[in-house]
């Protein structure tokens, strides 16, 4: 990476670390497409609360604590102290995972 720090210096530009923004990203190790009323695992960090929960990439988050996901995962999952019961879709089976932070 130095040496793209330095390329980046020569033409003027500077390269900044980059850190996740949402809580599912930052503290769950969870990436979500939020899109057509569904909530998708895009992937999961190795190691993270996701992984230990047992989430998969392709699975559909239903549910928080038996609240319906409404493109609002981050604001449900945020307001907990750390710790939830996700209702989760699985190639059409339902399963219960509990996930802690």
């Amino acid at each position: 990476v130095p040496y793209l720090k330095e390329a980046m210096t020569n033409i003027g530009m500077e390269l900044l670390p980059s850190y996740p923004t949402s809580y599912a990203e930052r503290i769950l190790g969870l990436s979500l497409d939020e899109a057509n009323g569904k909530t998708i695992v895009r992937s999961v960090v190795e190691n993270s609360p996701s992984d230990v929960a047992k989430l998969w990439a392709g699975d559909e988050l239903v549910a928080v604590n038996r609240i319906v996901i409404a493109n609002n995962f981050n604001q449900l999952i945020e307001s907990l102290d750390g710790r939830a019961e996700l209702t989760v879709l699985t190639k059409n089976r339902i399963r219960k995972l509990n996930i802690a932070a």
